[in-house]
C-alpha cells in the first residue's frame, strides 16, 4: 500500500538550464511543476540560487550533487515522512508513473523509483576507437524520476550510490518499470525528439 499524499512532499530539482526549454510552446520546467501540483499544493522547488530566485517556495543548493542535497533536505523542518523528486529536464514524465511510484512506496522500503529497460547496444571503446568490450544491456537501467525517498533514509555522511540525495547504507530501494518517453533533456539536441513524442501523444490522443 502507497503513502498518504499528507506525509509525502514534492520536491522539484531543477538539475540543468536546460529546464527552460520549450516543448511545444510549454517549457519542461513548467511541465514538472505542473505534474508536482497535480499531487502537493505546497511543493517546493530546488536548484542553483540563479534557478530558483523567482520562486518563493525555494531550496538553494547544488541537487547534482547527493550531499548538498540531502543537507539542503535534512535542514528543513518538512514534518512529514517522505520526499518525491522530481527532475524538472523530464518534461513528458506522466501522472500515471508518479501514481506508480507512490503506489509502490510502503512500509517495506525506502525508496523508490522508475527505470526504464536499455535498449541499445553499448560498446567500450579505447582512445583509438577500438571495441574493447561489448556490454551486458540486461545490466543496465535508465533511471527516472520521481523518487520516493523516506527522510529517515538520508544520511548526510552516506557515499553517493546514484539517487539523488546520499542514503543509509541500510536503506531499502526498489525500482519500478518507468515510462520510455519520460526521457531526460541533457542536450539542445534532445528536445526535438522529446517534441516529436509530444507531437505523437497529441495526435493519438
Amino acid at each position: 500500500m502507497g503513502t498518504d499524499r499528507a506525509g509525502l512532499r514534492h520536491i522539484v530539482a531543477i538539475t540543468s538550464e536546460l529546464a527552460r526549454s520549450s516543448i511545444h510552446g510549454q517549457t519542461s520546467l513548467n511541465r514538472t511543476l505542473a505534474l508536482a501540483s497535480e499531487f502537493d499544493s505546497e511543493f517546493l522547488i530546488a536548484g542553483e540560487k540563479s534557478f530558483v530566485t523567482d520562486f518563493a517556495n525555494a531550496i538553494i543548493c547544488n541537487v547534482n550533487d547527493p550531499k548538498d542535497f540531502a543537507e539542503a533536505i535534512v535542514d528543513l523542518d518538512l514534518r512529514i515522512h517522505a520526499i518525491a523528486i522530481h527532475d524538472a529536464c523530464r518534461p513528458l514524465t506522466r501522472t500515471e508513473q508518479v501514481k506508480n511510484a507512490i503506489a509502490a512506496f510502503s512500509k517495506d522500503v525506502d525508496g523508490v523509483r522508475p527505470t526504464i529497460d536499455f535498449t541499445e547496444t553499448l560498446k567500450f571503446v579505447d582512445s583509438n576507437s577500438v571495441i574493447e568490450e561489448t556490454l551486458d544491456r540486461s545490466s543496465v537501467r535508465r533511471v527516472s524520476t520521481p523518487e520516493i525517498i523516506r527522510l529517515s533514509a538520508i544520511d548526510i555522511k552516506g557515499e553517493d550510490s546514484g539517487w539523488f540525495v546520499t542514503l543509509t547504507a541500510s536503506a531499502k530501494l526498489l525500482d519500478i518499470p518507468g515510462d520510455p518517453e519520460a526521457l531526460r533533456i541533457n542536450s539542445a539536441d534532445d528536445i526535438a525528439l522529446l517534441e516529436s513524442f509530444a507531437h505523437w501523444r497529441k495526435s493519438a490522443s
